[in-house]
């Protein structure tokens, strides 16, 4: 999905898949682009735009130093939790858990104040063994979030993970 010039609502021109090596995959629509991450970080960021990446997907996996277990979801929802309300202008919307019998997924939905604008994010982090996937689906407004929200769900129910590719 693409907001083109002069349209109120993004266009569907397809999906492109974003394949990593450490295990993952993306997909996001066509037309957006890819920024590497650099270093040491293992993701990238995929943004509709030129000129910045306000409203994007930013999808980053690390490796843990060790395996995450279903009785440590209360300490990964505290640290959520801790880390959302050191945003300045919190608004948090939901925060569900939803442990798997191979994932732990935490899902955060709210807004941020960053300077005088507010943004809105979902944040998802996906714990599988020792990986922690960090996937966040932003709008550069709160009203640009629920713009693109069909193609951030889309994204965001059909990542891949676990896998070598």
């Amino acid at each position: 999905m693409t907001l083109t010039e002069g349209s109120t609502t993004p266009e569907y021109t397809g999906l492109r898949k974003y394949v990593s090596k450490g295990g993952f995959a993306l997909w996001y629509p066509m037309g957006w682009r890819e920024i590497p991450m650099t270093g040491e970080h293992n993701g990238a960021i995929i943004t509709p735009y030129e000129d910045h990446y306000n409203t994007c997907f930013a999808v980053e996996k690390m490796t843990l130093p060790y395996e995450v277990e279903a009785e440590d979801v209360p300490t990964l929802r505290k640290g959520m939790e801790e880390g959302l309300n050191a945003l300045p202008g919190i608004q948090i919307e939901s925060i569900e858990v939803t442990p798997t019998a191979t994932l732990i997924i935490l899902d955060a939905i709210y807004s941020y104040l960053e300077g005088d604008a507010r943004r809105k994010r979902w944040l998802r982090n996906i714990y599988w063994n020792e990986a922690q996937l960090v996937v966040i689906a932003q709008g550069q407004t709160v009203e640009e979030y629920e713009l693109y929200k069909p193609v951030f769900f889309n994204s965001m129910m059909t990542l891949e993970v676990g896998s070598p590719f």
